[in-house]
């Protein structure tokens, strides 16, 4: 028995930091077990010292921890709970456990203090949350324990057995309270669970609450962005903190959503992007850009959605969702398009226990190939109908897009920038950049690096001729279809049978990429050096089970995607019919779901989420409101090998899918030429935005030059303009010269060579990702004069002075821009300086023998203005300021030194000279643009008339030099 446990103390210790001071705390806590006014200050000076001596312990004494669990004294925090005290007892008692949480480094400590489910118990204490304070430390509590969450503390607050987790869902329900800092710390209370590696962790929150939870967030996000809506129309520059904070935080729900994404959580992901394409990105982002005739009660302007839109893409990389959304504005036909693949073996979240046999692979092949005719025929009625109808042929999104570019410069520049974003985002998927051919030179970079990373191929194997590196696809005249198999593709599976990739698994099997079927490893399998070797099906050894559940139908996996699409048979199919009242409807308060089954990811959404809210929600003929996914051939790649059955009575034999082929061939639908006029369409806009000079900010110009270069430069080859975009650039350039003459004649001409270099020096390429978080720049009214505290390229300039910067700027972007894509080497820029012999630096020394005008003067220097003589050297521009070499010139010799030592360089260029008043042997120098200030004292008023003479004589010429230059480049350009 320990030594405390007969001891009764009734006297504070000297000692604060002793077992005997913890036992005195324990004292008054078992003396006051009723909190009432008389003892409430003694009970919150005990808690918070009880706080201070167990930290102490912990790194001390383990004898305090000892005591601390002999005595129980976490029971007595929740016998202070039970009773009504007053707040600051709760708040004392929270922040009490939070210390303690927080601070304590020992395991075994740790473990005490949150087993035997006091902690639970106090999390789900019903606390008066009217209190902005009690909530506040509350929700600190929960995220501390969020921090000393893992796979082994997890047991301590989830119950497997009664499927409950309270810390989860308790905070979850303060997602969208008014304070900023308490939605924060759920956020990250939240990503601390899902960062936990525990399967049963994982089935609770993915079956529980994924769902309603992700729906709320979603459904909070859509109204924060109504809200911004709101705030951008009553915001100014002289009072965007607020505006600026606000997006901040919306755009800190995109990181937080992408951060869930980055977990790798397949299932997650799929339920988060289903909720977010179906209730915010498609209908509310997206569907607020087209002019529809159905109401949408929170519709944003074309401005902030398109801002939010580039934000999407600049932030989210999960690939799904990324290429969904990227489809809307550049697929030819967007409904179309599908990047979810399907599979041929249903999905199970527990490994399968038993091996499909040789009959059973046979029948889910003949299933695949049988489903994949029908997605085939789906798809070339689908195709049909848009030839038959005109207004289907275009999308009407990527329409929408060049439809804006006649608006003013503040939306112009948002539709650049979205653009923009969506050509840098690495995680396209290379067949929608083939199929909508907006980025040709960017597909080529990824072929082109891929090329450099394969193997070339060994002449002797016997792979598929159409994998072959350098044949050329032959490309169908569907707007769908992308590539198409060879006719060589047919007499290759007619030689070669069905093949198996034998190879274990950890959850599902696959058509890999090659086409073949995956399996589990039988015992029959080889392996050599870790490998596992190719195997024809007849050496196979399969063994049959008894009692094997036969698959009735089963889905085609695309050869060619990378992502696996992942689908819980716990979801329920539901049907999306009604989306207009999904568009319409908005939550009220938290809606309650006590499963996946009520509230559930679409399928048909996962797999061609744009044909079923996008087309429903801008179509009135709903054209494809019962359509099925399809799945392209834009699927089948070069290196990709038919899914053909060896036997002779497979659903669709080779010559039967050449034939299917043959027949999609057949529709009249140039996909080449319409992607060709949609990618020359938008660079004409691009260019008439280049011609609107001055009615456009010089951070527009520079951000189409850099979409313009995504777009149609590669490095490789010659600009992909036409003849007449030729001449719009040329146009533009031609009109950025007119623009830069009117300064050159203006009343700032003297001061134009100084401009011209100032701007020149600065000028440099604009980095997006900084522009992308200016929020003021993309969203409030374009300010037009230097008190705003904008930046000139992100405004209208004020003043001749700026206008002549901006035409200056504006003229080198659009020049830079001319000669990159032209692939020539600008010979005028930088300015040149005149040729010289010799440069000259401080400190170096220089002789004045054979040196034309060569000046004496003196200056005064230090407190005691000691005159010192000096001997100013003009020399190509440059006046060079000496001091005598003592070294080479005897202090008693009264002839002139012949070498000096250079103190001071100042550029004749653009100096200001001026006779003092007072005497007019005195010449004041000031050089600019580093303003240094230089004093000469000469003999006489003539040797310092002829000395101010001979500068401005060298000061013309320095200038003139440069200017010639100016003159020459613009004149070699009207040309």
């Amino acid at each position: 028995m320990l030594k405390w446990i007969d001891s009764i103390r009734t006297t504070k210790p000297k000692n604060k930091f002793s077992i005997e001071n913890l036992q005195y705390m324990y004292q008054i806590l078992v003396k006051n077990p009723i909190i009432n006014e008389q003892n409430t200050e003694i009970i919150i000076e005990t808690l918070r010292q009880t706080a201070e001596l167990m930290i102490w312990g912990d790194q001390h004494n383990p004898e305090f921890f000892d005591f601390f669990l002999e005595k129980s004294i976490l029971s007595f925090f929740l016998r202070i709970l039970s009773q009504k005290t007053s707040r600051d007892v709760k708040i004392q008692l929270i922040q009490t456990l939070s210390i303690l949480v927080e601070n304590i480094r020992n395991e075994g400590s740790l473990y005490y203090i949150l087993s035997n489910n006091h902690i639970n118990e106090l999390i789900t204490h019903k606390f008066d949350f009217s209190d902005d304070e009690i909530t506040a430390y509350y929700i600190s509590l929960l995220k501390t324990l969020s921090l000393k969450l893992n796979k082994f503390t997890i047991q301590f607050f989830f119950n497997s057995m009664e499927n409950d987790f309270p810390l989860y869902t308790e905070a979850i329900k303060f997602f969208n309270h008014r304070e900023s800092m308490i939605r924060i710390a759920v956020r990250t209370l939240t990503l601390n669970v899902y960062k936990v590696e525990d399967e049963s962790v994982r089935n609770y929150v993915l079956d529980k609450t994924a769902a309603p939870y992700f729906s709320n967030i979603v459904w909070f996000i859509r109204d924060q962005c109504y809200t911004l809506d709101s705030l951008i129309c009553s915001s100014s520059h002289q009072n965007r903190s607020k505006l600026e904070d606000f997006v901040e935080e919306l755009l800190d729900y995109f990181y937080y959503l992408q951060d869930i994404f980055n977990l790798g959580m397949t299932d997650m992901s799929e339920v988060l992007s289903d909720h977010l394409l179906k209730h915010l990105l498609l209908p509310q982002f997206i569907g607020s850009l087209v002019t529809s005739d159905m109401e949408l009660e929170d519709r944003l302007t074309p401005l902030t959605a398109v801002f939010l839109m580039a934000q999407v893409f600049h932030i989210f990389n999960y690939k799904p969702l990324i290429n969904t959304l990227a489809a809307a504005f550049i697929h030819p036909n967007p409904e179309l398009y599908t990047y979810a693949p399907v599979r041929v073996f249903p999905v199970s979240r527990s490994r399968p226990s038993k091996r499909h046999s040789l009959s059973d692979l046979k029948k889910l092949e003949e299933n695949a190939i049988k489903e994949r005719q029908r997605q085939l025929e789906q798809q070339k009625k689908i195709l049909e109908e848009i030839i038959k109808d005109p207004n289907r042929k275009t999308n009407i999104f990527f329409e929408a897009i060049l439809s804006y570019f006649q608006h003013d410069d503040r939306i112009v520049l948002g539709v650049i920038c979205l653009l923009y974003a969506i050509a840098k985002n690495t995680i396209m998927d290379k067949l929608l950049l083939e199929i909508s051919g907006l980025f040709p030179h960017r597909l080529q970079r990824h072929t082109q690096m891929l090329a450099k990373l394969c193997d070339q191929p060994d002449p002797t194997d016997e792979t598929p001729p159409w994998s072959a590196p350098g044949l050329k696809r032959r490309h169908s005249r569907s707007a769908s279809l992308g590539a198409v198999l060879p006719d060589t593709a047919v007499s290759w599976a007619e030689k070669h049978p069905l093949t198996l990739l034998v190879e274990e698994v950890k959850e599902d099997e696959f058509i890999n990429q090659k086409g073949k079927l995956i399996t589990q490893t039988p015992p029959s399998s080889r392996k050599k050096n870790g490998v596992i070797q190719e195997l024809p099906v007849s050496e196979l050894k399969i063994h049959e089970e008894a009692g094997d559940e036969k698959e009735e139908s089963a889905e085609v996996i695309s050869p060619v995607l990378e992502r696996k699409e992942i689908q819980s048979p716990d979801f329920d199919e539901i049907s999306l019919s009604n989306s207009s009242e999904t568009l319409r409807r908005k939550p009220n308060g938290m809606r309650s779901s006590t499963g996946l089954r009520e509230e559930v990811m679409d399928q048909n959404l996962s797999k061609s989420p744009i044909s079923n809210h996008l087309v429903r929600a801008t179509s009135s003929d709903s054209l494809f409101a019962d359509a099925k996914p399809v799945v392209d051939f834009d699927e089948i790649s070069q290196n990709s090998r038919p899914v053909l059955s060896r036997s002779k009575s497979s659903v669709l034999s080779p010559k039967s899918l050449a034939q299917f082929k043959a027949e999609l061939d057949a529709i009249e639908l140039d996909k080449d030429t319409q992607c060709k006029n949609a990618r020359s369409r938008l660079v004409d806009q691009l260019l008439k935005v280049l011609l609107r000079g001055k009615l456009v900010r010089l951070v527009t110009l520079q951000m189409s030059t850099l979409l313009l270069r995504e777009l149609t430069f590669s490095f490789d080859s010659s600009p992909d303009f036409q003849p007449a975009q030729f001449s719009l650039m040329e146009a533009a350039y031609l009109k950025s010269i007119s623009t830069l003459r009117e300064g050159l004649v203006g009343s700032l001409r003297d001061i134009f060579l100084e401009l011209f270099e100032h701007e020149l020096s600065r000028f440099k390429q604009i980095v997006f990702d900084k522009l992308i978080m200016d929020f003021s720049a993309l969203l409030l009214p374009i300010a037009a004069t230097p008190l705003s505290g904008v930046a000139l390229p992100k405004r209208f300039p004020s003043g001749e002075a700026e206008n002549v910067q901006k035409a200056i700027q504006g003229f080198l972007v659009l020049r830079e821009f001319k000669y990159t894509m032209l692939r020539k080497k600008d010979d005028f820029l930088p300015l040149q300086e005149e040729k010289t012999d010799r440069q000259y630096h401080i400190r170096d020394a220089i002789t004045f023998d054979g040196m034309p005008d060569v000046m004496t003067c003196h200056i005064l220097s230090g407190a005691n203005k000691k005159r010192q003589t000096r001997y100013l050297v003009i020399h190509f521009g440059t006046l060079l300021v000496s001091e005598p070499d003592v070294t080479k010139t005897p202090k008693a010799s009264k002839s002139p030194p012949s070498s000096g030592i250079i103190c001071n360089i100042i550029p004749l260029q653009s100096i200001e000279m001026e006779n003092d008043p007072q005497d007019e042997r005195v010449l004041h120098v000031t050089s600019h643009p580093t303003t240094s200030q230089f004093t000469f004292n000469f003999e006489d008023a003539g040797s310092c008339q002829t000395a101010q003479e001979l500068l401005e004589c060298h000061r013309k010429t320095s200038r003139s030099f440069k200017m010639d230059q100016i003159e020459k480049m613009l004149a070699e350009s009207s040309r």
